[in-house]
């Protein structure tokens, strides 16, 4: 398990928005990766067991999801 914190604003390191939030996780899962969001992280769980295609998936859904947001 792992998590990615995101934030509005570098410098402030101001907590992201709900509605972008759930923008990315919304479009990740339509791109084929579940993700949970806890505030403003993205917590992910992928199985023990993964093929290197599988982690492409993932990594590219979260990379739409957060080019949508």
């Amino acid at each position: 398990m792992c998590a990615l914190e995101l934030v509005s604003d570098r410098s402030t390191k101001a907590p992201v928005d709900k509605g972008t939030i759930g923008k990315i996780q919304e479009v990740a899962y339509q791109d084929g990766t579940m993700i949970r969001i806890s505030g403003p992280n993205i917590i992910l769980s992928p199985p023990l067991v993964l093929t290197s295609d599988d982690v492409k998936t993932i990594l590219r859904s979260i990379k739409t999801g957060l080019n949508a947001a």
